[in-house]
């Protein structure tokens, strides 16, 4: 009899056994002690009293699928065992229990640098761009039944929170940029460490330095090989593509032929968010993540351009890291005062760089990621932390920092509320010629001050939040960075920032186009909206969370780390 067939058999008698243990325990049944020998022999104890999810088969896959797992591997190491074992591994990857009783659990990292803060600003940055969507997408879908209306709030200052949506996106490529190469030369890092250790004698790479009455093995911090850097694109892409791949489907060929009574259901289906996915082809730019490179193709669903544009900074990321490590680092600055100056010029003067949008080029967008990686360099200067242990330089980088982001968020404010203005004056111009000179000649104003928004924002808005960053990553900050962004109910909600952001367009979509009317705008109807639009996409990133994203990062871990069972040989 084959191993395989064997395993299957050992599989059922711990489901059997599991059973056993469910229907005594919880069921008062009888059962007989043989049918716990596969418990015992992994080291399970009736007194141990499990919980009933972590008995059954069912729910429990943390204890039932993975001491099956356990079992089949300590058979033999015939050929053709890995299948079952493979089987099991997987299965348990996709155990929904064990995967919601993850989520609500808080890791705190042990590191020189603190980063937790970061769950709090994603999470707040997530609701900001809920917030803003609020107002654009049904006016995108179908529009209100009082436009004019939305038009006059937006000129108010009590719509000012409208606009950080934008700058909350910034936020998102600033961590991005800035955690990538803080993981980046941490794994540097270790990898000397490891090297260091192995060392007994000095050779080539290493430089002997005195230290008391013995020598030390310095090894120089290196970049990382290619080896690495191409494992971590594979790894990257596997962890987010799957998750990317289900809301297409779900996107283009479920939800436009929903069922339902109101007028408008036709026309989600026919919405170009989601036509241009099915007949043009859109889905494997999406796919592929270069979804930003022509206007043709940010159709199919056009929020998606934020994953283009992180993908392809996270390309470039570890060529712009590695020059950190050379010349003492000169490169990897004029690299990012370069890619800055790009970005500020292509903002302000509209450059068609590379034919793409410009609110989706990747080269327009990319000043907040150089910025978020060229804080995170600063970080490991030592003499820069020294000088953040002074108060008053710590207090100089906060009201710097608050100054730059609050002019960045009136000044985005501003810029629309002029532009709805321009508009209306434009409008009146059209049926009263004497206005046209004035209309003309604050058209010119408007463009001046346009151009000076759109260089400002992409120019400071990374500078003050990169203040603010160095100063709480290096222990300072005091109650708001330590126990407010640092919060477990953040900590939890920002896991689910990835899924949300993705799927929060399609929950407004289904509740716009199920109504019997066009909505109609007020303050509060924008309030209440978005509270409901930001719980129910809570509730279905959760459950796409647990069922795709969190299964096949398991799966791509397992592949990418190395770390299957079948991946080393038993020694």
């Amino acid at each position: 009899m084959s191993f395989c067939h064997n395993g299957h058999l050992a599989l059922r008698k711990y489901i059997g056994a599991w059973n056993a243990v469910d229907e005594y325990v919880y069921r008062g049944a009888d059962f007989d002690e043989a049918s716990l020998s596969p418990l015992v022999h992994n080291g399970y104890t009736p007194g141990g009293g499990p919980s009933p999810t972590a008995a059954s088969p069912l729910f429990g896959g943390a204890n039932g699928l993975n001491g099956a797992s356990n079992r089949l591997g300590d058979d033999d190491d015939e050929e053709g065992s890995c299948v079952p074992r493979a089987l099991v591994m997987v299965a348990s990857f996709f155990d929904v229990y064990g995967g919601l009783l993850e989520f609500f659990e808080v890791k705190r990292r042990k590191a020189e640098f603190d980063t937790d803060f970061f769950e709090g600003l994603r999470t707040i940055s997530m609701l900001f761009v809920i917030y803003g969507h609020t107002l654009f997408f049904p006016q995108q879908y179908l529009g209100f039944d009082n436009p004019v209306n939305a038009y006059q709030f937006i000129t108010t200052y009590g719509s000012i929170g409208i606009f950080p949506a934008e700058l909350a996106v910034d936020v998102f490529f600033f961590m991005s940029g800035f955690l990538f190469l803080h993981l980046y030369i941490n794994h540097c890092e270790k990898l000397r460490k490891k090297e260091q250790e192995r060392l007994d004698q000095p050779n080539v790479d290493a430089v002997i330095t005195k230290v008391g009455d013995g020598t030390h093995t310095h090894v120089p911090l290196r970049m990382l090989p290619p080896a690495e850097v191409l494992l971590m694109y594979v790894h990257r892409y596997l962890r987010i593509a799957p998750v990317v791949a289900v809301v297409l489907f779900f996107a283009s060929y479920v939800l436009p032929f929903l069922p339902g009574d109101s007028p408008f259901s036709p026309f989600l289906g026919d919405s170009f968010f989601f036509t241009s996915c099915r007949n043009a082809g859109g889905w494997w730019h999406n796919l592929l993540f270069v979804q930003n490179f022509r206007a043709d193709w940010a159709a199919c669903v056009g929020w998606f351009w934020y994953l283009s544009c992180d993908f392809q900074l996270f390309v470039f990321a570890p060529i712009i890291a590695a020059l950190r490590f050379v010349g003492r680092g000169i490169p990897f600055y004029v690299v990012i005062v370069l890619g800055v100056a790009v970005s500020v010029a292509g903002s302000a003067w509209r450059l068609p760089l590379l034919d793409q949008e410009y609110y989706n080029n990747t080269l327009i967008r990319c000043a907040p990621y150089l910025y978020g990686m060229l804080f995170a360099s600063l970080l490991r200067v030592a003499r820069i932390r020294s000088w953040l242990d002074r108060v008053g330089v710590r207090t100089a980088c906060y009201l710097v920092g608050a100054a730059l982001m609050i002019s960045c968020i009136n000044l985005a404010w501003y810029m629309q509320r002029a532009g709805i203005e321009n508009a209306l004056t434009q409008y009146s111009a059209a049926s009263d010629s004497p206005k046209v000179a004035e209309y003309r000649h604050a058209a010119r104003d408007m463009e001046s001050f346009n151009r000076f928004v759109s260089a400002w924002l992409p120019l400071t808005w990374g500078i003050g939040l990169g203040l603010f960053t160095v100063c709480w990553a290096s222990g300072h900050g005091g109650a708001l960075p330590r126990r407010f962004l640092s919060n477990s109910i953040f900590v939890v909600v920002s896991k689910l920032t990835y899924t949300m952001y993705m799927l929060h367009p399609l929950v407004m979509g289904v509740h716009i186009f199920s109504q019997h009317a066009l909505p109609s705008f007020t303050p509060s109807w924008l309030y209440v909206t978005f509270c409901g639009y930001a719980v129910f996409a809570f509730l279905c990133a959760l459950v796409l969370y647990l069922t795709v994203e969190v299964p096949f990062a398991k799966i791509n871990n397992a592949l990418t780390k190395r770390s299957l069972p079948w991946a080393s040989k038993k020694k």
